[in-house]
């Protein structure tokens, strides 16, 4: 999520944007923000601390939003918010307003502070990601509580916003199916005969393997990375490292996974932004592959392991880059049956957890 924000003195929280792509239509998308009474609205405000929510519907295209915030600082009177809200459609976009109003419905209340909030919804269409929809939203938002206040109260109010937006990207979110979808179009790429390798492919080709005898015939030298099941070693002859694990699942999803796909006349090779990714079956039962990507530079080996269903994989690659085998067996991991992890599965789940932990502790520092 792509965020920016300007800040302003007093009981503001400043200008604030922030932009995400939600896999749904524009049409859902608005639909999810505009509903304001539904279930997932009224837990969001349970949440917030909202003492009072009342939803007006005006017309078929705008409504009236009453609310009661508290705080929850001691000293501080609750803030009421009055807002009007809009949307107009064109074909390519929705685009919602929320301003305040000075409506006699809704008359000053003494006891509380009223807050003013001027905030943009804009909804564009964007072309289908594996024919899911893919709806660009972008949301701008200024808000004044009012009266004296230290800085970091508007401050927070406005992080808080910006996570909404994230939490409706969450709510709408569809990585799983359009992952599988796209796993699917390149395994067909993958199982139809592969049209003839180019000089320069055959030649990137020939490139991987001999790295690999580099690698080979150099004093090798044992290294320690994150996750247990992950074998590593440098080797005196080469400057890359090299990992080495195993995943349950089939070859060709391996493949499947760590290929770029991306739909052109190519089944086996890919160009995009000077980064090259090349892959060639080598052997007739089309389990045994090698693939070559040059940015970021990597050689990977995928093979059967001790049967069809788990696949040995290997990586020659900065030693910095040999970590990506712990994130395609994560990967793997939880896409698979709990019934059928063992204790292997259960110390690499194990490793994932105290890795996340570790890079939160790092971000809070």
């Amino acid at each position: 999520m792509s965020v920016s924000m300007k800040k302003t003195a007093d009981a503001t929280g400043g200008v604030i944007r922030a932009t995400t792509v939600c896999d749904n239509t524009m049409e859902n998308c608005a639909a999810f923000e505009t509903a304001l009474k539904d279930r997932w609205h009224m837990k969001e405000s349970y949440q917030n601390k909202e003492v009072e929510r009342t939803v007006t519907e005006a017309s078929d295209h705008s409504s009236v939003l009453q609310m009661i915030l508290n705080l929850d600082i001691p000293g501080l009177a609750n803030r009421e918010f009055v807002l009007q809200n809009l949307w107009e459609r064109t074909p390519e976009t929705i685009f919602v307003t929320q301003e305040s109003a000075d409506l006699p419905e809704f008359p000053r209340r003494r006891k509380y502070v009223r807050a003013t909030v001027t905030a943009y919804w804009l909804y564009t269409k964007l072309p289908s990601k594996f024919s899911f929809p893919q709806t660009q939203v972008t949301y701008t938002m200024s808000i004044d509580l009012h009266g004296i206040l230290p800085s970091w109260v508007p401050q927070l109010l406005a992080v808080d916003e910006l996570m909404y937006l994230s939490r409706i990207r969450v709510a709408l979110d569809k990585t799983v199916e359009i992952d599988e979808r796209g796993r699917d179009i390149c395994l067909a790429a993958l199982e139809a005969p592969p049209s003839p390798y180019t000089t320069q492919e055959r030649t990137l080709l020939a490139y991987a393997a001999a790295q690999f005898t580099t690698f080979d015939t150099g004093k090798k030298k044992p290294i320690k990375l994150d996750s247990p099941l992950i074998q590593a070693e440098l080797s005196s002859s080469s400057p890359s490292g090299w990992a080495s694990t195993e995943i349950k699942t089939a070859p060709k999803q391996v493949l499947a996974y760590l290929w770029e796909f991306s739909g052109t006349e190519h089944s086996h090779a890919d160009s995009d932004n000077n980064s090259t990714s090349c892959w060639s079956a080598t052997d007739d039962s089309f389990n045994t592959y090698t693939l070559v990507q040059t940015s970021p530079p990597a050689i990977f080996k995928i093979s059967p392991a001790s049967n069809i269903a788990t696949t040995r994989l290997q990586i020659l690659a900065p030693p910095k880059s040999l970590s990506r085998l712990a994130t395609v067996q994560e990967y793997f991991l939880a896409r698979s049956a709990f019934a059928s992890w063992d204790a292997d599965d259960g110390a690499c789940l194990g490793e994932v957890l105290v890795l996340k932990h570790k890079l939160k502790w790092s971000e809070d520092l």
